[in-house]
């Protein structure tokens, strides 16, 4: 007497020599009963993905399922007429496909179906690289004795999708000879993916240095996907210091939350002057002083810093926010 089998595995053995070609990594076999298959051990975010299925019926209509490990489930997955004994689909992982175990599965109605299992790991991702676009210093030798050196460097993420996080920005003033006569360091929190940073300062000496130029140097300590988001700025201005004539005393603007459902706790002002030419004379710094509820603006006052910038000579200022986000005030 045959004995027949239960009808489950029958529809999975009519797959006959399914095979199962999930990117380009090592695979190892598949064994049980029905078709055996080829899985990669692993698939990276962002990785060309292509899955054929071997199968005895012509012209069967077979429709492909790809579900990640939070749930998430692979779209623009249509379905395939058998041709040739095979269907076939192709896909890319979506960058952010959470790492861990995915499932396939594929269903050919009355043909059969088949399951299989692979894991996406997180793409290696690059460290971001920072560039210093310009940078300029104006030294002033005050007539009460001492000098004050205003100085700013704006520098650029180069990165689409990668935040720069903990970077040590360290500015030197050189003399004629080479020599280090002061230094200024700070780490910034977050300078964004494919973003400018406007890094504005200041330096007081007690005698009177001579300074031929500034020299910057950017360390990138850690980083992570793009994420940050930030205020509007509107109607930035450069005003002279009414205790010091013909040299500028602040910079004032307007602070725009236009997020629909945080509040902008505070923000961190970085500021680079620039004269009428485009050139970086200087640079300074501000605070906002109180919370900006969703679709309100506040005024920002900046007046670190900017006392070595003759006012005839600061003809624009570029803004730098560094926010700090919460949910209510």
């Amino acid at each position: 007497m045959t004995r027949t089998p239960p009808l489950s595995k029958r529809l999975v053995a009519s797959l006959i020599g399914a095979l199962i070609v999930i990117g380009a990594g090592a695979s190892a076999g598949v064994a049980g009963p029905g078709p055996q298959g080829r899985l990669p051990a692993q698939v990276a975010q962002g990785q060309l993905v292509t899955l054929t299925v071997s199968v005895s019926r012509s012209g069967a209509s077979c429709s492909a399922h790809v579900r990640y490990a939070d749930g998430a489930r692979q779209p623009g997955l249509k379905p395939a007429r058998v041709v040739g004994g095979h269907a076939a689909w192709k896909w890319r992982v979506p960058a952010t496909a959470a790492p861990g175990a995915a499932n396939a599965s594929v269903s050919c109605g009355s043909a059969g179906s088949l399951q299989r299992q692979f894991d996406v790991v997180a793409r290696p991702r690059s460290a971001p690289k920072l560039t210093v676009v310009k940078q300029g210093f104006t030294l002033r030798y005050k007539p009460a004795g001492g000098s004050s050196a205003s100085f700013g460097v704006i520098l650029r993420n180069t990165s689409a999708g990668e935040d720069a996080l903990s970077v040590n920005v360290l500015v030197n003033f050189v003399d004629p000879s080479n020599a280090v006569v002061g230094s200024v360091s700070k780490t910034i929190g977050n300078v964004a993916a494919g973003t400018t940073y406007n890094y504005g300062g200041s330096l007081d000496w007690q005698g009177y240095p001579t300074v031929s130029r500034i020299e910057t140097t950017v360390t990138v300590n850690a980083h992570a996907p793009k994420s940050q988001r930030f205020p509007g700025l509107a109607n930035v201005a450069i005003f002279g210091s009414p205790y010091d004539p013909g040299y500028v005393g602040e910079v004032d603007g307007e602070l725009r939350n236009e997020d629909k459902r945080m509040t902008l706790r505070n923000a961190n002002l970085s500021i680079v002057v620039l004269d009428g030419a485009g050139n970086v004379i200087g640079g300074g710094t501000g605070i906002s002083f109180a919370p900006v509820p969703p679709g309100a603006r506040i005024l920002f006052k900046a007046q670190n810093g900017f006392n070595a910038l003759k006012l005839d000579q600061a003809a624009s200022a570029l803004v730098t926010v560094e926010p700090s986000w919460g949910i209510g005030t």
